[in-house]
């Protein structure tokens, strides 16, 4: 599935990314060796005005409490934790 992101909207991508991060649903949050593990899934409206079911996962590094996204990718079939 395209969601009608480019190298040329990147600077869109990364605001809906950080949308996405206050307005998704937290599914599990755990404990690594870098800090904390938040999962996040969420709607996100894309560029070609589709609403995509998307997970982030984010880590909050436990040195300086600094979010650190990891990965963002879609869900099929709002499959959640």
């Amino acid at each position: 599935m395209s969601l009608g992101y480019t190298l040329d909207n990147w600077e869109l991508f990364a605001a809906d990314l950080k949308k996405h991060a206050i307005d998704a649903e937290i599914t599990q949050i755990s404990s690594t060796k870098f800090g904390l593990k938040f999962i996040l899934d969420g709607s996100l409206e894309t560029p070609k005005g589709n609403l995509a079911f998307i997970r982030l996962i984010w880590v909050v590094n436990k040195l300086d409490n600094f979010p650190i996204l990891v990965t963002a990718y879609p869900l099929k079939d709002d499959k959640r934790i």
